[in-house]
């Protein structure tokens, strides 16, 4: 299952897919070479298909297909879910503030997701001893359980899938995509987006 969108963009309510499927019409029509108009190149060299934002979130939903048969149908987990998971198996405890800022999904979802996990006892929800207005997030022994459960499977596919790389590839890799990770945080705020658009988007 691909995930929808949930950014609020410009063109929101023009397209007439919910969900990021490439092979949807909307998406294929887009995809089609266009005749160079005019001295302006910006739209003309635009193509989806080599668009790196969307190839890294094609992957990104191929790669999770693989897996999501296992927590959806085994456990009955959302992506999301799952992705609190792993997260707070390396990471806890943690907030819900800094656990929606590590996997980068909105607060409110983060808040729904881990109040249904914290009644399906998959979460535990403290307050901090040392500051009381502190809400901290753990596994519980449950919680702990399923995520041992899914990490075999997890390392299995990504042996698979990465088993086409050198060890050398492999470094590379791990190495650009940190790279690209920690340019993101710094250049791609909501402000700088939005004002790039404002300023290209002027008659």
């Amino acid at each position: 299952m691909l995930a929808p969108f949930t950014s609020p963009l410009p063109w929101e309510g023009a397209c007439p897919v919910t969900r990021l499927d490439l092979r949807s019409p909307y998406f294929q029509n887009l995809m089609k070479p266009t005749k160079n108009e005019g001295n302006s190149p910006s739209n003309n060299e635009f193509r989806l298909r080599t668009w790196r934002n969307a190839r890294f979130a094609v992957l990104g939903n191929k790669l999770t297909r693989s897996l999501e048969d296992l927590y959806r149908k085994e456990f009955d987990l959302s992506q999301t879910a799952w992705r609190i998971i792993a997260t707070l198996a390396e990471n806890a405890p943690m907030s819900a503030k800094d656990l929606a800022e590590l996997i980068a999904i909105d607060s409110i979802t983060i808040t729904r997701a881990t109040s249904d996990l914290v009644k399906r006892g998959l979460l535990i929800r403290r307050i901090n001893k040392q500051d009381r207005r502190k809400i901290e997030l753990r596994l519980s022994a449950r919680g702990r359980k399923v995520y041992d459960r899914i990490v075999p499977v997890a390392l299995e596919i990504e042996q698979t899938v990465f088993s086409v790389l050198t060890e050398n590839e492999g470094d590379q890799l791990d190495f650009l995509l940190s790279k690209i990770e920690g340019h993101i945080d710094k250049v791609l705020t909501r402000d700088r987006v939005w004002g790039s658009f404002r300023a290209k988007a002027k008659p």
